[in-house]
């Protein structure tokens, strides 16, 4: 009984240490406020005219996804041209934080002429022109 107690306390110990924060910002200046882009947490290219922007991490891992609009998104920006298989393969690895229902929906993403893929810094970036929507993990 004893060893069942102490893999008991193991577990929870644990699952206990798996910390994941989700933040959501109305505007940029609600963002700015907060520091939340000196944190890391969302890259420095948001655009100032962003609004809605939802982001989910890991503590553990590092691990993110978030995602904002916006009305204007200069997308020569330092930003370079990253293969949609590659993101494909990264996310299909990434266990925790899950998949948010928020995020882009993968299945269909070859067939979207929308999207485009980039990459800048260490986060993989997703383009909506359309829906004027970006998505963005690492």
């Amino acid at each position: 009984m004893r060893n069942e107690n102490i893999i008991f306390l193991l577990l929870l110990f644990t699952m206990s240490c798996q910390e994941t924060v989700e933040k959501h910002y109305m505007d940029y200046q609600s963002l700015v406020q907060d520091n939340y882009i000196q944190k890391g947490w969302i890259p420095d290219i948001i655009p100032k005219n962003s609004y809605n922007i939802m982001e989910i991490h890991n503590l553990d891992n590092n691990n993110l996804y978030g995602r904002f609009y916006f009305t204007e998104f200069n997308m020569q920006k330092g930003l370079k041209d990253f293969p949609l298989s590659e993101i494909l393969r990264e996310l299909s690895l990434k266990r925790l934080p899950k998949l948010p229902n928020w995020f882009i929906k993968l299945n269909g993403l070859k067939d979207n002429r929308d999207l485009t893929f980039k990459e800048y810094q260490n986060f993989r970036i997703i383009i909506s022109r359309k829906n004027r929507c970006c998505y963005f993990y690492r």
